[in-house]
């Protein structure tokens, strides 16, 4: 699993193993179309 990112979201909210909580992109509420990157990384991010 070393290529797909762990969602910090829904690693916090469930128990799940680090599998359930992959990153869903374009599925996720958490989504910036024009950036192309979750909310969370999107706010880390330069321009």
């Amino acid at each position: 699993m070393p290529d797909k990112k762990i969602c910090p979201l829904l690693w916090a909210s469930t128990i799940e193993s680090p599998a359930a909580c992959a990153c869903l992109k374009e599925a996720c509420a958490w989504w910036v179309e024009d950036k192309q990157k979750c909310a969370l990384c999107a706010l880390g991010s330069k321009k």
